[in-house]
């Protein structure tokens, strides 16, 4: 175990040793032997694992080759003399007196489907392209950026355990990782995690994170091929393996911060850390619960973000302005199928937000539909299922979820006055530098400021519990629904919103007095929207 140990604490500044000068003539061999005859069958296959790996840059010489096909084979290859059965029943390639494994996994029982031809999660490496590896004849590989979310995966699992095995399958899964994100850097390609449910991505992120943490060396390669959110939520887990709580408030441990991020000591306890990225500093703060009172956030515009120690500002950063084009479309184009089809609907989350002023960019788009509208949107050829069943719309080269409810459960929370609706209309006039496409129905503010204030709710109780999750996007969702509220003078009270039981109730109205606790800089807009009784709930909580 202390080998174990002391391999993996190795991996923060040096790489897994790997061959100066490989020979992989076996090896490839074997692939164009096997290329040949599947391909003279008009056998559909692709080549993964760690000796595509090689094809693209690196170094390490795998001990078998491993191939999806479109059917069984196995039959149909032994009748050529190079191959042969292992004890095993595996197929077997020799040159000379090597033996080269080949692991056959057919399409239906590998659980991976074989990307056509044509689709771009599968790259065709040409014989130019390794002149000095002696390969006569094309060879198809999984797209690298496919790849590396295939290794992420056994990468963790054998990373984290505790058995010697576990830790040299670590260390290949890591070789490889890290050739892969090499060709990405060079070819300027970035991780694709696009086409990935909600669910998916927040677990390669959570994985990435874990990497960007434990391994030292790759971080200059995931700032390169990670998107900017991305980045932020990997580098975020990072920046919270820093910051410790104790009885006596935040320790950062400086030891393993970069040496890029800048830091200052300003009175004993306090730290500042400056970052680029608005969000990260944002969560670091968000992290020290119920910040110091000389600690205060101060909005000036919509484009900049100021925090200030009392009486002199410590730093300003300005956020990116996000690109909502391929969302807006999403939306343009399932509003108006539905519409067609005379299916009520409503848009929720993040996206519903950015439609009254909200300038994040959400990971998919969220709606409520009165009854399941699958099938009629797969009609269309816009929209598709992704591999874990997750509908996305394909904008350009862009793949964006759309999460459908057809519970209405939500929209029932908010009840409207008798001469209104559960729904507000948006549309051109209220964006004209967004290109929606038509008027788009979104929860209501109100109702849509109560499942944000749940969700906040919800990850500040699992951070009590030691999860430390990020909170700045529901929060930022929260004040843009609040502000947006205050401008047009609307108010809050306990005859708003209608709910299942009085045990939802009580979440709701105790959600509402921590965020009045945790949130000073919200003070001004609750005090200004919330009944005199709402009130009331609200500063007994801070009393408590």
């Amino acid at each position: 175990m202390a080998d174990w140990y002391s391999w993996r604490y190795s991996q923060g500044g040096n790489e897994a040793r790997e061959a100066d000068n490989p020979d992989f003539s076996n090896l490839d061999a074997a692939a164009t032997a096997l290329t040949i005859a599947l391909k003279r069958e008009n056998i559909s296959h692709i080549f993964l694992g760690g000796y595509v790996a090689s094809l693209i840059g690196g170094k390490r010489i795998t001990e078998d080759i491993d191939v999806t096909v479109g059917k069984k084979c196995l039959k149909m290859l032994l009748k050529h003399p190079e191959f042969s059965r292992s004890t095993d029943n595996r197929l077997v390639f020799r040159v000379g007196a090597h033996r080269v494994l080949i692991d056959l996994m057919p399409e239906r029982e590998s659980g991976y489907s074989l990307p056509r031809s044509d689709c771009p999660d599968r790259l065709q490496v040409r014989s130019r392209d390794h002149l000095t590896r002696g390969i006569p004849t094309s060879i198809d590989i999984l797209h690298p950026s496919v790849l590396l979310l295939i290794k992420l995966v056994p990468w963790h699992d054998s990373f984290y355990a505790t058995r010697n095995a576990a830790a040299l399958r670590a260390m290949t899964d890591l070789q490889d990782i890290r050739a892969i994100l090499r060709w990405l850097v060079q070819r300027k390609e970035r991780i694709d995690l696009s086409s990935q449910s909600n669910n998916s991505t927040n677990k390669y992120l959570r994985i990435l994170g874990d990497l960007y943490v434990d391994i030292r060396g790759v971080r200059p390669l995931l700032a390169d091929t990670l998107s900017v959110g991305a980045l932020m939520a990997t580098r975020r887990k990072y920046l919270l393996t820093c910051i410790h709580s104790s009885s006596s408030g935040p320790i950062v441990n400086f030891a393993r911060l970069e040496p890029s991020f800048t830091y200052s000591f300003h009175r004993q306890e306090l730290v500042f850390l400056l970052l680029p990225e608005f969000n990260v500093l944002y969560h670091i703060f968000s992290y020290f619960a119920n910040c110091p009172p000389e600690f205060t956030f101060v909005h000036t515009t919509t484009e900049y973000q100021h925090l200030y120690y009392l009486p002199s500002p410590i730093m300003s950063v300005q956020r990116e302005p996000a690109d909502f084009s391929a969302h807006d479309a999403a939306a343009t184009s399932v509003s108006l199928l539905l519409r067609n089809a005379h299916v009520p609907h409503v848009f929720q989350g993040t996206y519903a937000v950015s439609l009254i002023g909200g300038d994040r960019l959400p990971e998919g788009i969220d709606m409520i539909v009165k009854h399941d509208c699958l099938n009629l949107l797969l009609r269309h050829s816009e929209f598709r299922l992704s591999p874990d069943n997750q509908l996305v719309f394909r904008h350009k080269q862009t793949n964006i979820p759309i999460n459908i409810k057809t519970d209405d459960d939500e929209i029932d929370v908010y009840r409207p006055p008798a001469n209104t609706n559960k729904r507000l209309r948006v549309g051109l006039r209220s964006h004209p530098d967004r290109r929606v496409g038509t008027m788009l129905d979104i929860l209501d503010p109100k109702a849509l400021f109560v499942t944000r204030l749940l969700a906040w709710h919800n990850v500040c109780v699992k951070n009590r519990a030691g999860a430390h999750l990020p909170l700045g996007g529901d929060f930022e969702d929260i004040e843009v629904i609040l502000t947006w509220l205050t401008e047009r003078n609307e108010r809050i009270d306990d005859q708003s919103f209608r709910f299942p039981d009085a045990d939802a109730e009580e979440e709701f109205l105790l959600s509402l007095g921590d965020l009045y606790v945790a949130r000073r800089q919200l003070r001004p807009h609750l005090a200004g929207l919330l009944s005199s009784s709402l009130m009331r709930i609200a500063l007994d909580s801070v009393d408590a």
